[in-house]
Parts: C-alpha cells; structure tokens; sequence
C-alpha cells in the first residue's frame, strides 16, 4: 500500500536483469507508480522506459521522445488489451 492510496500496489512481476535494473510489469498504471513503489523500499528511478502497453509492444527503432502514428495492426494489439 502506496502512503497516499488505500488501495493495495503490486506488481504482477519482477525480475532483476542487473545491478541497477528491473524488469517490472504492472497491471494498472497509477500516478509515478512504479516510482513511488522504488522509494517505498528506498530506491530511486533514475530511468524508466515503457516496453508494453497491454499486447502491444512499443517499436524498437522509435527514438526515445519521439511519436509516429498508429498501424492498425497496432490498433488490434491494442483492442485485445482492452477486451481482455
């Protein structure tokens, strides 16, 4: 539980990949979530990047900052998040 949110924070997994990284999934995406659960257990984000959305998985080759439209083979992607 989150010092502002009644409601129990987990996330669904959790894997070390490094002396300084985590790989973390989260179900629901609530205000600096996952950086509020670091400084929960006295760690700071220095970095965060976002890997998936739901199904969809964010191009490799899109320049961090950058935006490009949508293909609608991404809008599936992104409708079975929302049906599942």
């Amino acid at each position: 539980v989150l010092d502002d949110d009644p409601k129990p924070c987990f996330a669904k997994d959790c894997q070390i990949i490094g002396e300084r990284q985590l790989d973390m999934t989260i179900v629901e995406g609530r205000y600096h979530q996952v950086k509020r659960m670091m400084a929960a257990v006295g760690n700071h984000v220095a970095v965060l990047h976002r890997t998936t959305i739901g199904n969809y998985v964010m191009p490799t080759d899109l320049p961090e900052g950058e935006w490009r439209w949508l293909y609608p083979q991404d809008l599936t992607e992104l409708g079975k998040s929302v049906e599942a």
